[in-house]
Order: C-alpha cells, then sequence, then structure tokens
C-alpha cells in the first residue's frame, strides 16, 4: 500500500554561516511579494526626489524583514553588523531567488507528474518561468482547515 505525507513547509537558508528556516507556503510567498512591491514603490520615489532618505529606507527595510523573517532570524542575520541598505538589498535578493527555486523545482516535479488542462496551460508556463504566481482559481483553499 502507498503512503503520503504532506512534506514540511520550511526553507533552510545558510545566512551568515547560520541556518535560517522560513516557511515556503503561499502564505509567506504573499508577504515576501508584497514587502518586494513596498521596496519598490520607497526605491522609486527616491530616484523622483520624492521619497525618503537612505536611513528612513534602511529603517523600513528593517522594519517589513522583520515582520517577514521575525526578530529572532533577524537578529541572528545582523547580530554585530550595522544594518547597511547594500546588506539588506543584497538578503532580499538572495532570499528572492530561494524562494524562486523552491516553486520552480516544486512546478517541474508537478509538471512532470500531472497534464494540465488546455486552460491550465499558460498560467502554469508563466508560473514555472517565475513570471506570475501561481494562483488557487475558487474558495475551496480553507474548505478543511479548523
Amino acid at each position: 500500500m502507498g503512503q503520503f505525507r504532506f512534506k514540511e513547509k520550511v526553507l533552510r537558508l545558510q545566512i551568515e554561516d547560520r541556518e535560517i528556516q522560513i516557511p515556503a507556503d503561499s502564505a509567506f510567498a504573499k508577504k515576501w511579494h508584497d514587502l518586494g512591491q513596498d521596496i519598490i514603490v520607497q526605491v522609486n520615489a527616491i530616484k523622483d526626489k520624492e521619497g525618503l532618505t537612505e536611513d528612513e529606507l534602511i529603517d523600513l527595510m528593517d522594519s517589513k524583514l522583520t515582520e517577514a523573517l521575525g526578530e529572532e532570524n533577524m537578529m541572528a542575520i545582523f547580530s554585530g553588523r550595522e544594518l547597511d541598505l547594500y546588506d539588506q538589498t543584497e538578503l532580499v535578493s538572495f532570499i528572492s531567488s530561494e524562494l524562486n527555486a523552491y516553486r520552480l523545482k516544486n512546478m517541474k516535479k508537478l509538471a512532470d507528474t500531472t497534464k494540465p488542462n488546455t486552460a491550465q496551460k499558460p498560467q502554469m508556463a508563466m508560473a514555472m518561468k517565475g513570471e506570475a504566481p501561481l494562483e488557487v482559481v475558487g474558495s475551496a483553499r480553507n474548505k478543511y482547515k479548523k
């Protein structure tokens, strides 16, 4: 008899010689996407001379990263370091890259085991290229959650 168990949705990352664990689920992916969008808006505003100063942007990034990663992880990552916009940006870029690699690995596994119907093919192709998030359509997401 075959057996199935849901795998743990945790992404383990080595950052500054420490293992940091972040959720590898849709909720975290959305939170991370929103963080990126907020940062893009602020950076564009700075370019237009209407936005935050560099110190204010460092504070904003710290707040957003702490919200997404948690205080404990932020302390582990930045312990003994002065907060720097370039370090924060590199961290965002690294984690984004790792999340995309995790998602692509899972999408490829799904593509190898299933054949999407005609309506799903464009959306799945975009998701596998990392061009668009694969969204669940419908209201069944929380059907079994209590």
